[in-house]
């Protein structure tokens, strides 16, 4: 799902927006307003006098807010615009939306603008897959008001627009006619809401602009960027790329589970805003140094939504730590296991070690004892179906349709190869996985020792895991080749390729 260079991508958590240059939304493509992981808008257009803006400038002020500054199309190079348009956008669970057009000329201006808006309600994976279709949507208006909705299977989306300004709002577009005297200027404010079935975004805006419309985050951005440590250097490269870094890590923030105190890393901008066990956890691992509140709360987050029963559909199993979780309307009625779907073979080991990994930088005790049955939950599944043949390697064999053939870091369909090409079979236990067995096992012997009081659990794990590290050399060391096989396929035969 690849976003072309010249796209306005704006976000908060998981609601964002992707948008051409002018602001604009519309033919075919994954463009497009989203909200919990459903496109709530799949056609956004402003035109002025009959045609598309001429934009002279567009940019990101922030992650979640997008300014453009435009034209008429008729405006050629060289000559000074008698007529702009200003475009403010700010994503902060809904959308809030300025349009400001001025007449910068001495002489009255006449001018119609028009806003056409419709949506499909797809399902993300829909969009992604190109096999969104054509949907009957319902449209109500009320005055400046237009509510979109659409019930599938029982669960209900819809997207609320209010217009601040009278005009002739329609079902599929708000047209406004405006008489602008010398050197005057004319505003529009357009507040979009999301619904997921009877809950609406909470967007909080009152006809508010930039400084006073802002992500419903624990933190502000403001906030989140003094909290962090600060960094001396004498070459300013060096500094530039520290803070943007912190920026692009705020810009990862959300909350899937809407009562937690704090928020948590998504997988990626903006396609993947959303909670996935591998991502989450080794990015709340990075960032330990610079924001432990991360890895504190994707802990609670993962720990909470942990497997408790076996559902193959899912690839779930007791103890198992998730891979990937959405809200969708697929996920929700069942179509697709993302509710969440646990075809991650490493996200659990990678738990247990960010667990430890925390209490050491933070020396937070009380966490660690309010997961031990997470923990030790986790634990239980390394040494049970974790490792499905009991050989002590962990090993990863989807049984759902829908389900991903690899579930390591490398997780495309054809990833695992020998040396000539051909594909290695399942149940595949890949190199990796088991150094995170083996880290997992002596940390989680730590956290035992120190924090729980269980010295035979301790004891246990570090005998267990120097069996697995002599165990691993023999079984993946391939002499002939002077490096560690990539994987064990199904016979136990070397992944011969490097």
């Amino acid at each position: 799902m690849d976003i072309d260079g010249s796209d306005l991508v704006t976000l908060d958590g998981s609601t964002f927006f992707v948008s051409d240059r002018s602001g604009d939304v519309g033919g075919p493509g994954m463009a497009g307003l989203f909200f919990a992981d459903v496109r709530h808008l799949s056609r956004w257009q402003l035109r002025v006098a009959g045609e598309p803006l001429r934009v002279l400038t567009a940019r990101n002020v922030d992650y979640y807010s997008t300014r453009i500054y435009a034209t008429l199309a008729s405006v050629s190079v060289g000559r000074n615009p008698t007529v702009t348009v200003l475009r403010d956008r700010i994503v902060a669970d809904g959308v809030h939306e300025d349009v400001a057009v001025a007449n910068n000329s001495d002489a009255p201006a006449r001018i119609r603008l028009e806003l056409s808006y419709a949506t499909d309600f797809a399902d993300l994976f829909e969009v992604k897959d190109e096999t969104s279709r054509e949907a009957a949507v319902g449209v109500a208006v009320d005055g400046s008001e237009v509510v979109m909705s659409r019930e599938r299977d029982g669960h209900r989306r819809a997207t609320r627009l209010v217009f601040s300004v009278a005009g002739d709002v329609r079902a599929d577009r708000a047209v406004f006619d405006i008489q602008l005297g010398p050197r005057q200027r004319w505003e529009l404010c357009v507040d979009i809401y999301c619904a997921v079935d009877d809950a609406e975004s909470t967007l909080r805006c009152d006809h508010g602009g930039f400084g006073q419309v802002e992500p419903l985050m624990p933190m502000t951005l403001d906030e989140w960027l003094a909290d962090a440590p600060i960094l001396q250097a004498q070459d300013d490269t060096v500094v530039h790329t520290y803070h943007q870094s912190l920026l692009d890590l705020a810009a990862l923030r959300f909350r899937p589970l809407p009562d937690l105190e704090s928020s948590l890393p998504a997988a990626g901008l903006p396609w993947f805003m959303a909670l996935f066990g591998r991502d989450s956890l080794l990015c709340a691992y990075m960032a330990l140094p610079f924001q432990p509140h991360l890895a504190q709360t994707t802990l609670r987050a993962l720990a909470r939504l942990q497997a408790t029963e076996d559902d193959p559909y899912r690839d779930a199993e007791p103890g198992k730590i998730l891979h990937e979780l959405r809200r969708g309307i697929l996920a929700a009625t069942g179509r697709s296991p993302h509710s969440p779907y646990f075809g991650s073979h490493d996200a659990t080991p990678l738990f247990l070690i960010l667990l430890d990994e925390y209490q050491r930088w933070t020396g937070d005790d009380d966490l660690v004892r309010d997961l031990e049955p997470a923990a030790r939950a986790a634990l239980g599944w390394i040494e049970g179906p974790g490792d499905r043949d009991q050989d002590g390697f962990l090993e990863y064999h989807t049984r759902s349709p829908q389900g991903l053939a690899n579930q390591c870091w490398k997780d495309s369909w054809n990833s695992i190869q020998y040396a000539d090409g051909r594909l290695a079979t399942a149940p595949i236990a890949t190199c990796e996985i088991q150094g995170y067995a083996y880290d997992a096992r002596v940390r989680t012997a730590r956290l035992a020792r120190h924090v729980w009081g269980d010295a035979e659990l301790a004891d246990r794990l570090d005998a267990d895991a120097a069996a697995l590290q002599a165990r691993f050399d023999r079984a993946y060391w391939i002499p002939e080749r002077g490096h560690y096989a990539l994987a064990l396929d199904a016979d136990h035969h070397r992944v011969d390729s490097l």
